[in-house]
């Protein structure tokens, strides 16, 4: 897994390349273990815990790795089953996006220290426009951030 979790983060600035493992858990759940060094939107200023930027790249990174699995078990029908290379390459950029979130903060998540996240499909569905939507809800570091996100597939 860390060389699928290496192809993901190098496509992010060194500095924001939070995910440092991940695990399918099952078809439908996905952990990982992160550790945020810096802050995405502080300049020279030392970050005192997550913010609302940091948990969402938290989640960007995760949810690339359970996108993986679809790809390459064929998730996309009119794609079919590809290498993660493949889509990684030319259609992840410009066919991928989160289309909403949602996010409570119960706990301050400290910087500098490992901690662990866990996302699990709720609900799938292909929209009448022919667009794939997965709505995932997340756990950040025992339930210090929760919530949900939905992201598509538009083709």
């Amino acid at each position: 897994m860390n060389e699928i979790v290496k192809s993901i983060t190098d496509r992010y600035v060194k500095s924001l390349r939070y995910l440092l493992d991940a695990e399918i858990l099952s078809d439908r759940k996905v952990k990982g273990k992160f550790k945020v060094n810096k802050s995405a939107h502080l300049v020279g200023k030392k970050l005192n815990h997550l913010a609302i930027t940091e948990t969402q790249m938290c989640l960007n990174q995760l949810f690339q790795v359970y996108v993986l699995k679809l790809i390459e078990d064929g998730y996309v029908e009119e794609w079919g089953p590809m290498k993660w290379e493949d889509y990684w390459g030319e259609l992840s950029g410009e066919h991928l996006f989160v289309v909403e979130s949602h996010i409570s903060f119960n706990e301050i998540i400290l910087p500098d220290k490992e901690f662990y996240g866990i996302i699990t499909l709720q609900e799938e569905y292909k929209s009448k426009k022919g667009n794939y939507h997965l709505i995932f809800n997340f756990s950040l570091d025992d339930g210090s951030h929760t919530g949900s996100f939905r992201i598509a597939f538009v083709l």
